[in-house]
């Protein structure tokens, strides 16, 4: 159901007003990454703003995890 996360996480970009604005872009990040699309999920990652104190360390984490993936 990736691609089904995919489509959710950009509409709720495209829409805005999520109250936690980190949400949306790690979602789509994970599904992306999850789908092989590693050059779009660390763009997503590198997105992220908001959330908590380890929210940037997460989203880096997972874009490291992308570019790790992409080279395989």
């Amino acid at each position: 159901m990736y691609r089904e996360a995919e489509a959710a996480a950009k509409l709720a970009i495209q829409k805005g007003g999520n109250p936690d604005p980190s949400e949306a872009p790690m979602v789509l990040g994970q599904a992306l990454t999850a789908e092989g699309k590693y050059d779009e999920a660390i763009v997503a990652f590198g997105q992220v703003t908001g959330g908590g104190s380890v929210t940037p360390r997460i989203a880096r984490l997972w874009a490291d995890y992308a570019r790790i993936k992409k080279r395989r």
